[in-house]
């Protein structure tokens, strides 16, 4: 199921199918590095049934497969989802190291941010990133973001993003 496109990137609810190519992205150090621990594949498969489950509950929420369009390349992921442990809607992506610094990210939360307030009419959404994550920091800034603080989740310091729609 189709949730958004850009110009370049399509991006669209997981399936079954896509399980090779979520165990690959999952499973990669490097893309993992500010994210969590890399995955087995079984914990990888036991994820993506998890997030497909999801949907059944938040149909407009979940975390998303983003294709490139022209190639139907799997690019990574993109996320709108109930935080954990914050009461506010979190945006999240994430692209395999081949793609990065080609724009793909600031244009996947460009349209995420379009999405959630157009079609979703959602006021703020937050993003998280670690400290030493700079180069997500420029994407969420470039996209409209404003830090607001530093916290501690789960023993590890994390900075809080906020943008809230224009009025």
């Amino acid at each position: 199921m189709l949730i958004f496109e850009t110009e370049r990137i399509r991006v669209q609810r997981f399936s079954l199918a896509d399980e090779e190519n979520f165990f690959r992205f999952n499973s990669d150090p490097e893309v993992m590095k500010f994210i969590r621990p890399p995955l087995s594949r079984q914990k990888a498969q036991s994820f993506l049934i998890e997030n497909i489950d999801y949907y059944s509950l938040n149909p407009q929420f979940g975390r998303w497969a983003m294709f490139e369009k022209n190639t139907d390349y799997f690019l990574g992921t993109f996320m709108l989802k109930h935080s954990v442990h914050l009461n506010d809607i979190e945006l999240g992506y994430a692209l395999f190291t081949a793609y990065w610094g080609r724009g793909l990210g600031t244009e996947s939360v460009a349209g995420g941010l379009k999405y959630a307030f157009d079609e979703l009419g959602l006021n703020t959404v937050i993003a998280l990133t670690f400290p030493e994550n700079v180069p997500s920091q420029k994407v969420l800034t470039k996209a409209g973001f404003s830090f607001v603080q530093e916290f501690w989740e789960e023993g590890q310091m994390l900075h809080l993003f906020r943008k809230s729609r224009k009025t």
